[in-house]
């Protein structure tokens, strides 16, 4: 392989995080931005990475800046609104989390983490009812998403 590519380096990193050496797996997450700064995937490689770490704030930075860039993808930057206010909650500021998680539901109301966070957040704030139906709620949309592909498969073949 070539030890250059950001694939074999990606691969790296994984291998480093996955044997819990994260110093060096953060270390690779840098040689490829450094290269390319423009990579969202690494990005939020890099901010679970750091949130693993306990170096919380520093997560919420690259989150972040995933969000805020313009070339992710919209899921990517939905899925880093979900991941900081995680994080934010973690830091304890569980009024804050929760308004972002809200507003990533009312703009994507399929979006199953995001009620399983919501569900968490009503969890520690000791309103069990409230926790029950978002948990429900994402594991409904859990099993909504995982029957489509097997639907499309089975069309496919029968044309």
């Amino acid at each position: 392989a070539d030890k250059e590519s950001i694939l074999y380096k990606m691969q790296s990193a994984n291998y480093y995080s996955s044997t819990g050496n994260f110093t060096k797996a953060l270390k690779v997450y840098d040689e490829i931005l450094s290269e390319n700064n423009d990579m969202p995937f690494v990005l939020m490689k890099k901010a679970e990475l750091l949130s693993w770490m306990k170096k919380l704030n520093e997560s919420i930075k690259f989150y972040t800046e995933i969000i805020e860039n313009d070339n992710a993808l919209r899921v990517a930057r939905t899925s880093a609104r979900v991941k900081r206010a995680e994080i934010m909650a973690w830091l304890g500021d569980i009024d804050k989390a929760m308004e972002e998680v809200n507003a990533v539901i009312n703009e994507n109301p399929s979006h199953a983490d995001a009620y399983t966070l919501r569900g968490q957040l009503h969890e520690w704030r000791n309103n069990s009812e409230n926790a029950k139906e978002d948990f429900d709620r994402a594991d409904n949309l859990r099993k909504k998403s995982s029957v489509k592909p097997r639907k499309l498969r089975r069309y496919q073949k029968s044309n």
